[in-house]
């Protein structure tokens, strides 16, 4: 019987790696996708996790559409067995907490679907699609706009050229107020002060 060496030994199968994303994994990974600092992702995790806990003990539904729902389940008191030496165990009753994925969670992670984008990842898209209309349309409400008041300006240059001549023909003619009066007839008075009325030639002696 031949001798089995390495050679001729079957390699034995690798053992499947399975990745683990730890909690600083999980922040790098959610700061990449929202541009928010490492620090703050941290705190938002602990603060998910911290009222998650609280409202899972009072008893309330903690639901994330799509993703799952925390709730407390209560397992009522039992009979085990104790797997190495098979003797019984009682177990007491206990509230347990308990996770059930969404649908979206499901079809996911079975392949039948895709994953899906937020929202705020859609609307940057379609602005940045819409970004050359948008410049256009502003390019054109700026020149509509520089043409108007040009129109408008030479209309008011027009107005003001036109009321030019009138204003210097009210500016020739002299108001009525500002022409001299006329002498009225024998008010002429003399620098000796012979007093007033007509002026009689004076007696031939």
């Amino acid at each position: 019987m031949a001798a089995i060496t390495s050679a001729t030994r079957p390699a034995a199968a690798a053992k499947p790696t399975v990745d683990h994303l730890t909690r600083k994994a999980l922040v790098s990974a959610i700061c990449k996708d929202v541009p928010i600092p490492a620090t703050l992702a941290d705190r938002v995790l602990t603060s998910l996790a911290l009222t998650t806990y609280a409202a899972v003990k009072r008893g309330q539904r903690v639901t994330l559409t799509g993703f799952g729902t925390w709730e407390r389940r209560t397992r009522k008191a039992r009979t085990a067995r104790n797997p190495r030496t098979g003797e019984p165990i009682k177990v007491k009753k206990a509230n347990v907490p308990a996770f059930k994925p969404g649908t979206t969670f499901k079809q996911v992670v079975a392949g039948g679907r895709k994953l899906p984008m937020p929202a705020w990842k859609t609307s940057s898209a379609s602005s940045r699609g819409s970004g050359v209309g948008t410049a256009a349309a502003r390019t054109q409400r700026a020149a509509a706009s520089a043409s108007a008041s040009t129109r408008s300006s030479a209309s008011q240059g027009r107005g003001s050229a036109a009321s030019r001549p009138s204003r210097r023909r009210s500016a020739a003619k002299p108001s009525p107020a500002a022409s001299p009066s006329k002498p009225r007839r024998g008010s002429s008075s003399s620098s000796g002060g012979g007093g007033g009325g007509r002026g009689r030639a004076p007696r031939k002696s």
